[in-house]
């Protein structure tokens, strides 16, 4: 392990004491009241100020090192300390919001049967948060997606010393939207470059995701107690534990969206207009990071709707005109993350026409996108009917046999198939087991066994608050907008991540059910979710915390792998060439790499990103020019002119020397 200089840990000290400071001084401003509140609103200007400071040293091309953010950090600090001097006429330094705010006392008032519940799940939730800690410090991120392009991508950022848009191998590098590869990259660098500290950015949305429901909850009338049940469940869905320890981004849009939703409920409590400001900075955020939160903004409507409709008309109509405006900005704050270079690079901002249909039903009839839509909905469903987090086994197997036998025999009945491969980016499996996977994995045995029936309690009225049904048709509403958005995509569960934002906290209202049997299905449910959700971190695919054996192959520990195995884990068959390629290539050679979208290509960079890397193979404009500084040159088998002197590194890799120096003399 290399450590940082002494130069580096003040920059980075600077850095992140400037952050908090400038911070705090908005705090002063804005005052929030309550640790939700100050908690949430900490969190979206911590968000805010750095990706607005990487937009900046991005157009500067000054974004790749620690001592511009420093120096960009401390000229923040005071222009936020002059601002909030100005508007409260002093000088920011006593502090003028709670720094002590009252502690909800959760377990005072609760009943025994709360407690009973309460207590596994806050065991749980608290063990299983302290081991994503150990793994996320001991181990190199492995997610397919960040391979490819969430760190990869990062790496380009600070080869070229900026955001904007290269010639790359897969369109996903420049096309997604940038703010989550500008909270990895400033990770990175603050952390004097360790690259597995990269994925406390999703840990850190994990907990604020959890803080949100918990705040929702509480925002709509339940107690402290109930609240907690909320959040612990949302803590414990198995897709959001799979995201946790990852270098994704859906727990950090759950943070945008979840916060944004809180924001709206407490101006309906408190009227105070700089809420909806914070909501509407929260929903930019989560649009600047992806795409994807666009559909979530029809169930925000939905509530905005909700919280302004029994407002004084007066009150109201200048209320909606701030949210409006607010908004305007959010979308504005949304361009630079890459909405409006698409749109200058490919006429559409959200990116080419290939990648829009692949991923929507653009430009398909509208009969089709009813029948496909509509057959998505069941798929969708039943993919949420899964034991997810449970590990595969002759039990596990055969109750999730039986979970989906009924409806499929409903389904043969009427003469649907669901398996039909028109309008899916992969075949729709029935039968799929239990999978504790980031990428297709659902809620577990929580969300079919307990939040999707409450949420159809709640919709249908049956002892229910307006909050909990506005907010339980917020989730159907973005359940059935999934459904008809685009093609069937088993990696779907991921965008679902978002979806529990409005469904979880309506689950609180019926927390103290009066029948002994509906108490013992709460505590059986209540188990079973907290088995899964042990389990699942424990025995996670290709990333298992301890030595598995099955019938068929014998998987080791995560902790026992060698950096390249990490990095590898989910992609096991390129782990060789990767290995290959580390020994043969010097840590400071020029690259031209020539490989097919959706490839490793974080992991050539080096471990502290010291090769420069340059693709060749650009998803635009085809295949470019031999860089003439390169050293070497990888390909794969799609490559026009391959040789057989050249150096097979395992899988379909292949190296070339570009000049006569070996790697022993360069």
């Amino acid at each position: 392990m290399v450590f940082p200089s002494g130069l580096e840990v003040a920059y980075s000290t600077i850095t992140i004491v400037t952050l908090f400071a400038s911070t705090y001084f908005l705090l002063q401003i804005l005052k929030p009241q309550g640790f939700t509140d100050i908690i949430l609103s900490a969190y979206c200007l911590i968000t805010a100020q750095i990706v607005v400071i990487g937009y900046v040293l991005s157009f500067l091309h000054r974004i790749a090192t620690i001592e511009s953010w420093a120096f960009a950090g401390l000229i923040a600090a005071c222009a936020c300390a002059i601002v909030v001097a100005l508007v409260l006429q002093r000088v920011p330094l006593k502090p003028n919001f709670p720094l002590k705010p009252k502690k909800p006392l959760f377990f005072k008032h609760a009943s025994r049967f709360e407690r009973i519940l309460l207590i596994p799940l806050v065991i749980t939730a608290l063990v299983i948060g302290m081991i994503h800690l150990v793994v996320i410090v001991s181990t190199a991120p492995g997610n397919w997606d960040s391979m490819t392009y969430h760190l990869a991508r990062v790496a380009y950022y600070i080869q070229h010393n900026s955001l904007a848009s290269f010639d790359a191998n897969y369109w996903a590098q420049t096309v997604h939207p940038k703010n989550s590869a500008i909270l990895l990259l400033f990770s990175y660098l603050l952390s004097g470059g360790n690259e597995n500290l990269t994925q406390l950015v999703q840990y850190i949305a994990y907990w604020i995701a959890v803080i949100s429901v918990y705040g929702i909850s509480r925002k709509t009338g339940n107690s402290s107690t109930r609240s907690l049940f909320a959040g612990l469940v949302s803590a414990l869905l198995i897709n959001w534990l799979m995201e946790a320890p990852t270098t994704q981004n859906d727990l950090l849009l759950t943070a945008f969206g979840g916060s944004a939703v809180f924001f709206l409920f407490s101006f309906r409590d408190q009227y105070r207009r700089r809420y909806i400001i914070l909501s509407s900075l929260c929903l930019g955020l989560a649009v600047g990071t992806k795409s994807s939160a666009l559909l979530m903004l029809p169930p925000f409507f939905l509530v905005g709707i909700f919280v302004f409709r029994k407002m004084i008309s007066r009150e109201r109509s200048r209320s909606v005109l701030v949210w409006v405006l607010s908004l305007v900005g959010a979308i504005i704050f949304a361009i630079p993350a890459g909405y409006g270079e698409n749109f200058v690079l490919y006429g559409h901002p959200i990116g080419p026409e290939n990648v829009r249909k692949e991923h929507s039903f653009e430009g398909r009839p509208l009969a089709t996108v009813a029948r496909q839509g509509t057959l998505n909905l069941s798929r969708y469903g039943l993919d949420f009917l899964s034991l997810d987090g449970i590990p595969s086994g002759p039990v596990a197997n055969k109750m999730q046999l039986l979970l989906r036998t009924t409806p499929r025999r409903i389904f043969d009945l009427l003469g649907i198939t669901l398996e039909d491969n028109e309008a899916t980016r992969s075949p729709f499996e029935l039968y799929r087991l239990p999978s504790a996977n980031e990428d297709t994995s659902y809620w577990g045995v929580f969300g079919f066994a307990l939040i999707w029936p409450v949420v159809l309690i709640s919709v249908l009225g049956f002892s229910s608050t307006q909050e909990a049904k506005i907010l339980s048709l917020g989730a159907i509403l973005f359940f059935v907008i999934q459904a008809y958005a685009g093609s069937y995509d088993p990696w779907r569960g991921r965008y679902f991540v978002l979806c529990a934002v409005f469904a979880v906290p309506a689950i609180a209202v019926y927390l103290e059910p009066a029948s002994r049997i509906i108490r013992g299905y709460f505590l059986i449910v209540t188990i079973a979710g907290c088995y899964s959700a042990f389990s699942s971190v424990l025995f996670k695919a290709n990333s298992p915390l301890v030595n598995t054996v099955s019938e068929t192959e014998y998987t080791p520990s995560l902790f026992s792998l060698s950096r390249e195995e990490q990095l590898t884990r989910n992609r096991i068959l390129y782990t060789k060439p990767v290995v290959e390629f580390e020994r043969n290539v010097p840590a400071n050679a020029t690259v031209a790499v020539f490989l097919r979208e959706n490839s490793y290509e974080y992991p050539l960079f080096g471990r502290h990103l010291t090769r420069r890397i340059i693709p060749i193979n650009s998803f635009s404009l085809g295949m470019l020019p031999m860089p003439a500084q390169a050293d070497y040159l990888l390909y794969d088998r799609t490559f026009p002119d391959s040789s057989s002197t050249d150096l097979f590194l395992g899988e379909d890799w292949y190296l070339r020397p570009l000049h006569s120096l070996n790697p022993q003399e360069k």
